[in-house]
């Protein structure tokens, strides 16, 4: 099993490889879409979409990460200015989808130099996990 990794070579350029990897829980379990339908004066339909699927939103939680990782993650969340920059999601298994993250960054101190972190990202792809 390979350690997850977030990395982004335009800019603004960032990477970063987790030292552990973290629990992932997959929002939902049913595809939930919001679509408008609409028909054209020729007959034709048009659908929109405009939802998210559920299983494309992944939440990653750590029960212990090191403070410097920590640190390293802040980095990248503010490097890709929370949401606005996309960046590659290598997962356990090295595949590699375009994600972006979707929440804040929720941490808590367990000891001095140990956190429970814990952030959702988005998955841009039709990947389920």
């Amino acid at each position: 099993m390979a350690l997850i990794s977030f990395s982004r070579v335009t800019a603004p350029i960032a990477s970063i490889t987790f030292a552990n990897n973290p629990s992932v829980k997959k929002y939902g379990g049913v595809e939930d879409y919001y679509q408008i339908t609409e028909q054209a004066d020729g007959a034709d339909i048009y659908t929109y979409d405009y939802g998210l699927d559920s299983n494309q939103i992944l939440n990653l939680s750590w029960n212990a990460i090191s403070y410097d990782n920590f640190i390293l993650i802040i980095h990248f969340y503010e490097t890709m200015k929370k949401s606005r920059y996309s960046f590659a999601f290598t997962d356990f298994d090295s595949n590699t989808a375009t994600a972006r993250f979707i929440s804040a960054i929720n941490w808590t101190y367990i000891k001095s130099d140990l956190l429970m972190v814990s952030f959702d990202i988005l998955i841009d792809e039709d990947r389920a996990y």
